[in-house]
């Protein structure tokens, strides 16, 4: 079996595949001409139509990493018998982190201040006022 790994993947994926196939990677010049003995494809975000599905005459599965299938032609894939997988949730956590970095980045107005520092002019902090004397 002939596994053609088209988008750069977490390497642990790409060793648990090599594991149980042949597998050419994405930066390997063969990889440009998988349509001619793939089995199987892997993809992030590369597209994979109904002409490429059309020339791939082994093709058998195509596996999805990341979230939606709107780069890969179903209905061509269904005409075809081809068996599309994907990996739901399977970044779950780097989208939570981010959401929260990006909260975090609006809160504290990193954005804001990281273009005032670069853009040159003397970013002064605001007067503090003194503490009222409590009573």
């Amino acid at each position: 079996m002939k596994i053609y790994v088209l988008d750069p993947f977490y390497p642990d994926g790409v060793e648990y595949a090599a594991q149980r196939a042949e597998v050419i990677r994405w930066d390997d010049p063969r990889a440009k001409n998988w349509h001619e003995d793939a089995d199987g494809v892997m993809v992030r975000v590369k597209r994979i139509s109904a002409e490429d599905m059309a020339c791939a005459k082994k093709l058998r599965v195509i596996s999805k990493q990341g979230v939606g299938l709107d780069n890969i032609d179903l209905a061509a894939a269904k005409a075809r018998g081809i068996a599309v997988c994907r990996t739901p949730g399977v970044n779950k956590e780097a989208v939570a982190e981010m959401a929260s970095a990006l909260a975090l980045s609006v809160v504290r107005r990193v954005t804001e201040f990281d273009r005032r520092i670069r853009s040159g002019p003397k970013v002064e902090r605001a007067a503090r006022c003194p503490r009222k004397a409590m009573t």
